[in-house]
C-alpha cells in the first residue's frame, strides 16, 4: 500500500456531520466510519456556524442505525456505516492538523503541543509521526477538552509507550492522581490506574492513540471474509498482549471456556474500540463477552476472534 488513504483518528465530515474512521479496510470508494459529532442547537461546540455535540456511549448504535450511509458490507457480513468518497466535504487527518498547531497554538492546544514535544522529546520519534485526534482535530474543543495524541508506526509506538512509562514513573504525568481522571466504578480504577494511555499531564486528561503504518498492514480489504457467529461469553488466560496497546488492540488467549454461545473456541480477542486496550495482561485470567466471528483469509488461513464493540454487553476483565 503506498499514499495516504483512511485509517483509525481520521475524521470525516458529511452532511453537516462528523464520523469517525474505523480500521485501515475500506471497500473501494468508501470508509467504514461511525458517527462522531452531530448538530446540536444546545451545545457549546461550535464550528463553521454549527453547533455540535459529541455522540455518548449511550447513543452511539442509536445514532450509527440511523445513519443514511447503513449498508450490508459484503466482506465483513453485517451492516457498516460506509461514507462515499466523492461526497465527504472535509477529511481531517492528525498529522497535518499537529503540524498546523505547532505554528498557531493556543491555551487547550498549546497544552497539547508540550505533551506532544515531552513524549517525542523523551521517545526519541520524528515530528512526522505524530498527530492529534479528537475535538483538537476539528476544532471543536473547548477550555475542558481532554488531548487525544496519536502516534503512528509500530517502532514509534513501542518508544513512545516505554517514554510514557518513564515519565509517569517520574510522575511528569501526574501519575500518582490518574485515577482521578476517570468517572468508572471503583472495580476498575486499578485497571485504568495501570493504563499508560490516558492519564493527566498538567491538570488535563489525555490519550495516546498507537496506530500502524501502512506497510505494516498486512491484509487488504477483499483479502478476507468474516462470517458472524453470535453473542458469546468466555473464560480464558492471556497468553499475548503486545498488540494490546495498538488501535485496534489484540490480545491472544488460550484455555479458553466457552461460558455461554456458540461452541467454537476463539484464539484471539480484538477490538477496534480504544477503551479495550491495556485492558488486560500476560497471564491474566479474563472473563470476555462479545460477538464470535470466524476470519477467513484467501490464502487458506481461518481463525476465530472474539470481537469487542463499545457495547454495555462487551467486556474484558479479569485478574492475576
Amino acid at each position: 500500500m503506498t499514499g495516504y488513504m483512511w485509517r483509525e483518528c481520521d475524521l470525516i465530515e458529511i452532511d453537516e456531520k462528523i464520523f469517525d474512521v474505523k480500521g485501515h479496510h475500506h471497500p473501494p470508494g468508501k470508509i467504514i466510519s461511525s458517527p462522531k459529532y452531530v448538530p446540536d442547537p444546545d451545545s457549546n461546540r461550535v464550528k463553521d456556524g454549527i453547533r455540535y455535540k459529541k455522540v455518548g456511549f449511550e447513543e452511539l448504535w442509536g445514532a450509527f442505525n440511523s445513519s443514511p450511509y447503513l449498508t450490508y458490507d459484503p466482506v465483513f457480513r453485517e451492516k457498516l456505516v460506509e461514507i462515499p468518497s466523492e461526497n465527504i466535504k472535509h477529511h481531517f487527518m492528525p498529522t497535518a492538523r499537529l503540524e498546523e498547531l505547532r505554528s498557531s497554538a493556543d491555551g487547550v492546544e498549546d497544552q497539547l503541543i508540550s505533551f506532544a514535544e515531552m513524549v517525542k522529546r523523551e521517545a526519541d520519534i520524528p515530528w512526522t509521526c505524530l498527530g492529534v485526534s479528537g475535538s483538537i482535530l476539528v476544532g471543536l474543543h473547548s477550555g475542558s477538552s481532554d488531548m487525544d495524541l496519536v502516534v503512528y508506526g509500530s517502532k514509534n509506538c513501542k518508544k513512545a509507550y516505554g517514554a510514557i512509562k518513564r515519565l509517569r514513573e517520574d510522575d511528569r504525568l501526574n501519575g500518582s492522581r490518574v485515577e482521578d481522571c476517570f468517572d468508572v466504578p471503583s472495580d476498575e480504577v486499578k485497571i485504568k490506574m495501570r493504563k499508560l494511555l490516558e492519564g493527566r499531564f498538567e491538570d488535563r486528561r489525555y490519550s495516546v492513540r498507537f496506530v500502524r503504518d501502512w506497510d505494516e498492514i498486512r491484509y487488504g480489504y477483499g483479502e478476507f471474509r468474516c462470517f458472524p457467529l453470535g453473542s458469546m461469553e468466555i473464560r480464558a488466560e492471556v497468553v499475548d498482549d503486545s498488540e494490546s496497546i495498538f488501535d485496534p488492540c489484540r490480545y491472544g488467549i488460550n484455555k479458553v471456556e466457552v461460558l455461554k454461545g456458540p461452541e467454537f473456541i476463539p484464539s484471539q480477542i480484538i477490538s477496534y474500540h480504544g477503551g479495550f486496550c491495556e485492558q488486560a495482561e500476560k497471564g491474566e485470567k479474563i472473563v470476555s463477552s462479545g460477538k464470535l466471528e470466524r476470519v477467513r483469509w484467501k490464502d487458506g488461513g481461518e481463525k476465530h476472534i472474539l470481537v469487542l464493540e463499545p457495547k454495555r454487553s462487551h467486556s474484558i476483565r479479569g485478574k492475576k
